[in-house]
């Protein structure tokens, strides 16, 4: 039997990416200003969880497992989360 199958990168497309997948970004005032106002100390931050994905692939997650494995998000890509807070001590 004949087989007329060949193997071929043809069809091939990079799927490289750059993800920023988590950034924290923090600050504290400083001890001075707090001394004068009677508190220990304030730290404001910010976190942000998947926040951007660049690729040639438009419309493609290639983080997103489309054989079915362990790293599969069911077809989605990571949702975008932010958050933020204060925290002070006195």
């Amino acid at each position: 039997s004949n087989s007329y199958t060949q193997t071929s990168d043809a069809h091939l497309i990079s799927a490289s990416y750059f993800s920023i997948r988590n950034i924290t970004l923090g600050y504290t005032l400083p001890s001075s200003l707090m001394k004068r106002w009677g508190i220990g100390s304030i730290r404001v931050f910010a976190t942000g969880d998947n926040l951007a994905l660049f690729s040639k692939r438009q419309g493609f997650d290639p983080r997103v497992s489309m054989s079915g494995g362990n790293d599969d998000y069911g077809g989605y890509s990571p949702m975008r989360t932010i958050t933020g807070g204060i925290n002070i001590t006195f």
